[in-house]
């Protein structure tokens, strides 16, 4: 070896060891400065290039010149020092712990697309880019890489078409009201029912198991947690409710049983379907009470009055029963206030103590069985009762059961035979002052009948505000008590006296057989102010005696069928806007309006057959439509015409003003005339315009049958067979001017349109009476 190549390798190996001290040094700095990690790294690296130049150069060196060959092995060893001090550096520049090494990373071809990551024991993983999700140039991950997913949309349906017409994607459900469950759509489109499949809820299916009770959480009495089925399993089962010893198990109040209450009524035991409940209650509740078994009442007919009065007084709230029997009281009167709740139940019968001198009840105007005054409220009646009429006095004033003045009073049932007064009165308890009506009077059903016809009325309405009738019959109630014609039936009959008044009742089904004087409807004084008000009979049947009446109402109403009866079908006075529908078969006359007091704004609707006199008396009538349909009459030798307009009882003042009539007459059996006006001392003055129309009279030979005098004060409206529907120029009967009867045959030689009429009166000559309108 030459001395320049000498020098050489020992510059070589001086570079060396210079960069190992360097390395060293940075290394040393790392621990203090991380942040100078790389750059210490890269003199690491230049320092290991030195070495390995260093070691190249000593090769050479040792084949010029054995005498370098230990400088090379020293710079061969600074070398290695090197690189172990920068391998410490790179092991410690991600802040291992001191003393701790990172693994070597692959080749650089195992690096390629890779990112570093720390495996579980804390080592070195090249771990590919492919792995991760990646952004594209949007910041967004490709659709490539994401796994299949399904982002639904519920929809709300109430039909297959509604579904079908979604706008739906893949996954979105459709939930079907109409079907109670779900489809979720499996295809595209959504227009295709087969791309949509139905979901079941996996919930429900367990639940619908028979286990199913038994995976539903509920709470126990002590509101523990529990199972349904738990709680279910400690109901008692229908085998145990049957066996006799059931009612031993039901507690009540008083500490005992159902078993034990049982037994202490077993005396007493009644059976009625409407007021079981009621009963069960009140036993329950121990508020059952009885007459004769826990009171000692005499249930023999004796006068027990006394013993009754103080039995019910003693007792509000209370359910009380008169057991079976016959309990005779009168002058009862139920005191004070406190009686919301209770209720009397006769399973037994009232009979009415005799009144043989013609004495009252003290306080009141008549001899009275029960009195319900003013201070009584909400108590339920359930009577049954015996008017004593054989024994009685001879006169109207005695009632079974007087309402004076009470609110809110329920009578669910009321029976009542052989009354000589009335069965039920409902009253003011002063007729002169406008205070305590009696409000919300609720009869259920009504019966009664006597073995003869005698009595008053089975129920008497004289003052009321708001109440009904669902049901009513009776039988030979109505008959000549003191002297006087009784009305019979239902009487809805306010006094004379000042503050009567009955307003909003309502009678909802009635039958009345062999009344007296009236039987069935309203009747108030016409002349004064309308005492009846909105009251209503929806449907009722009166037969035999009897003349239903509908006097001094107003907006009131009455549906009637009148059979056989000996009178009137329906007499109308002093009715304001009220309305009447009757069917009549068999009476005097079917209707009678306004012979005593005008009508204003009435409408009465009749069908009647085999009268004996007219279908309809009317005279004082404002602004009223009558429609009467008249199908025959039974007496030949009655006057027998279908609507008669009369000043029946010779009225000073008798007005008919503008009314309007219907009335189909078709010349029925024993008819002598379809329409008539009766011309007496005071005659009915006609004022306005009264109008005919919407008629049918064929059969008729001539017009003075149609509508006799009447004719000259009622306008003639529209086409009518018989009357202004002709073959030629009247002949007969009494016009009004400007009347017009339609000509029935025209041809091309006959171009008639009809004639009109250019008097008044019965004159009937063309040119002069009639003139003919033809076609030009």
């Amino acid at each position: 070896m030459s001395i320049s190549d000498t020098s050489k390798a020992q510059r070589y190996a001086s570079v060396a060891e210079v960069a190992a001290a360097q390395a060293k040094l940075y290394a040393d700095k790392l621990e203090h400065a991380p942040d100078y990690a790389e750059q210490s790294a890269a003199s690491a690296a230049a320092a290991a290039s030195s070495a390995l130049v260093a070691v190249s150069a000593e090769s050479v060196v040792n084949n010029l010149a054995i005498s370098a060959s230990e400088s090379a092995t020293q710079a061969a060893a600074s070398a290695a020092e090197a690189g172990n001090a920068a391998s410490a550096a790179i092991g410690q520049c991600v802040r291992v712990p001191e003393g701790e090494l990172i693994s070597e990373l692959p080749d650089s071809s195992s690096r390629q697309n890779t990112v570093v990551t720390f495996v579980d024991d804390g080592s070195l993983y090249a771990k590919p880019i492919s792995d991760f999700a990646t952004l594209d140039e949007n910041g967004k991950i490709p659709v490539s890489q994401i796994p299949a997913i399904a982002l639904t949309e519920p929809f709300v349906v109430s039909s297959q078409a509604e579904m079908l017409a979604l706008d739906a994607q893949v996954g979105d459900i459709a939930k079907r009201t109409d079907l109670g469950y779900s489809f979720c759509l499996a295809a595209a489109p959504a227009s295709s029912l087969s791309n949509w499949v139905q979901l079941t809820d996996d919930v429900l299916s367990q639940l619908g198991q028979s286990s199913g009770a038994g995976m539903v959480g509920a709470l126990d009495e002590s509101s523990a947690p529990s199972t349904v089925q738990a709680e279910l399993n400690k109901r008692p089962s229908l085998s145990k409710l049957a066996q006799a010893t059931s009612a031993a198990l039901i507690g009540v109040s008083s500490g005992g049983n159902v078993q034990s209450e049982l037994d202490l009524k077993t005396s007493k035991t009644y059976v009625d379907s409407q007021v079981a409940g009621l009963v069960t209650k009140a036993s329950l509740q121990g508020n059952l009470i009885f007459a004769t078994a826990d009171a000692g009442i005499p249930n023999d007919g004796s006068d027990v009055s006394t013993q009754v009065s103080t039995f019910l007084n003693a007792n509000k709230g209370k359910f009380i029963v008169f057991d079976s029997g016959t309990y005779q009281f009168a002058g009862v009167v139920l005191s004070g206030t406190g009686w919301e709740g209770t209720t009397i139940y006769f399973k037994g019968k009232h009979l009415m103590k005799p009144d043989t001198t013609g004495t009252n009840t003290p306080g009141y105007g008549a001899f009275i069985g029960i009195v319900i005054p003013k201070d009584v409220n909400g108590i339920n009646l359930f009577y049954k009762g015996d008017g004593n009429r054989t024994l009685q006095y001879d006169r109207e004033h005695i009632f079974n059961v007087a309402v004076l003045g009470a609110t809110n009073i329920s009578i669910p049932q009321f029976e009542c035979n052989e009354i000589r007064g009335d069965g039920l009165y409902v009253n003011l308890p002063d007729q002169n002052t406008a205070s305590n009506f009696p409000t919300n009077i609720m009869i259920g059903n009504a019966y009664g009948k006597n073995s003869s016809q005698d009595g008053r009325n089975l129920v008497s309405i004289v003052s009321c505000l708001g109440g009904s009738v669902t049901n009513f019959r009776s039988e030979n109630i109505g008959g000549t008590v003191g002297g006087v014609t009784q009305p019979g039936g239902i009487d809805i009959e306010p006094n004379a006296n000042t503050a009567c008044l009955i307003r909003d009742f309502t009678v909802h089904n009635a039958e009345v057989i062999n009344a007296g004087l009236v039987g069935i409807g309203f009747m108030s004084d016409p002349s004064l102010p309308p005492k009846i008000q909105n009251c209503h009979i929806l449907n009722a049947v009166i037969r035999g005696t009897g003349a239903p009446r509908m006097y001094g109402t107003i907006g009131c109403s009455i549906k009637l069928d009148s059979i056989g009866l000996n009178n009137n079908g329906l007499m109308v006075e002093g009715a304001q806007n009220s309305s009447a529908t009757l069917n009549i078969n068999g009476c005097y006359n079917g209707v009678m309006v306004g012979t005593f007091t005008a009508c204003t704004n009435c409408t009465i609707t009749a069908f009647v057959s085999n009268v004996r006199n007219a279908g309809a008396v009317v005279a004082q009538a404002e602004s009223c439509r009558i429609n009467i349909t008249v199908s025959g009459f039974s007496d030949p030798a009655g006057n027998n015409i279908g609507v008669w307009l009369r000043n029946l009882n010779e009225l000073a003042s008798c007005v008919h003003r503008s009314n309007f009539y219907q009335v189909i007459c078709p010349n029925p059996t024993n008819t002598k005339k379809a329409m008539d006006l009766f011309t007496s001392a005071n005659p009915i003055t006609f004022l306005g315009v009264s109008v005919i129309r919407e008629s049918n009279f064929i059969g008729f030979s001539n017009y003075t049958n149609v509508l006799g005098a009447a004719g000259r004060y009622l306008a003639k409206e529209g086409r009518m067979p018989g009357l202004t529907d002709a073959n030629g120029v009247p002949s007969d009967g009494t016009w009004k001017k400007s009347d017009f009867v339609f000509y029935n045959n025209p041809s091309t030689t006959n171009k008639f349109y009809g004639f009109y009429r250019i008097t008044d009166g019965s004159g009937n000559v063309n040119g002069t009476d009639w003139g003919t309108v033809s076609f030009s």
